[in-house]
């Protein structure tokens, strides 16, 4: 018998989002999709800068799974708290082979 790993995509890399004034927030999804033969078993889902994933519209959460062949989706705000240019990530841990994912986060503060 043949068994092929969960294979993971993470759709787009990374997410860039738009100018934001000091203290709002701007709300950008992300989606992983599953396109291996097996169940792809989410471990923790993380952020580091101004940003963080927000419960509403998040389909995909730590210790979730993803079926094969489907996706879920990450949505992500960016809520700057000074100006100028801030960077960050969205990792997801999980049991492909390519795990840790990481999406590159970046946005400006106006």
């Amino acid at each position: 018998m043949l068994v092929i790993n969960p294979l993971a995509s993470l759709n787009p890399t990374s997410l860039s989002f738009s100018a934001q004034k000091e203290q709002h927030q701007r709300r950008e999804d992300h989606q992983i999709d599953e396109y291996g033969d097996t169940v792809l078993n989410l471990g923790t889902l993380s952020t580091t800068g101004n940003f963080a994933i927000v419960a509403s519209g998040t389909t995909c959460e730590s210790g979730g799974t993803v079926q094969a062949g489907v996706y879920c989706e990450i949505s992500v705000d960016f809520t700057p708290t000074a100006e100028g240019r801030r960077t960050g990530t969205l990792k997801i841990t999980d049991n492909a082979l390519s795990s840790p994912q990481e999406v590159i986060l970046s946005g400006t503060g106006d």
